[in-house]
């Protein structure tokens, strides 16, 4: 059974300040995780061909040297490029076996350190063209990050 997540970007101000160039790209990122023991994830998106995507699976985990705090070890990873609007990861597994039950979530992140050419006018040479809720400022600029959480049972 193929869990869906849906996520559709709003107008609006670049978070933390930052303010929405008039000519903002907002990317917009549709997604399915198939078979979550084993999960693949495969999606459409708005994003130019050759748009680096870093898909992560998370495993939220109680913080053994402070319980008051959730940490988010990698339970797998994989670099992928937008082609013909869409992408596709996994499947991820553990050292080859089924996920554990638990919650796990996948994270979707624009690669913008490695952004090709084609890419670089609509998105900005580090993606300073880029608006809508899911982009935050970062350390070094811009970031795009959507989070989805997903069951194995």
């Amino acid at each position: 059974m193929a869990m869906r997540w849906f996520t559709g970007l709003a107008s609006g101000a670049l978070a933390f300040g930052l303010t929405s160039p008039v000519s903002a790209f907002e990317p917009v990122i549709q997604f399915i995780v198939s078979d979550p023991s084993k999960p693949s994830i495969s999606g459409t998106t708005n994003l130019p061909d050759g748009t680096p995507l870093m898909i992560t699976i998370l495993v939220p985990r109680e913080d053994s040297m402070n319980p008051s705090r959730t940490i988010y070890p990698v339970m797998g990873q994989s670099a992928v490029g937008v082609r013909g609007g869409h992408f596709t990861a996994g499947p991820f597994t553990n050292d080859g076996s089924p996920y554990d039950r638990g919650t796990y979530i996948v994270s979707v992140v624009i690669s913008l350190g490695a952004l090709p050419d084609n890419v670089k006018p609509i998105l900005g040479e580090t993606g300073q063209k880029l608006g809508g809720p899911n982009v935050k400022a970062g350390l070094f600029g811009p970031e795009f990050e959507i989070r989805k959480s997903f069951e194995v049972r």
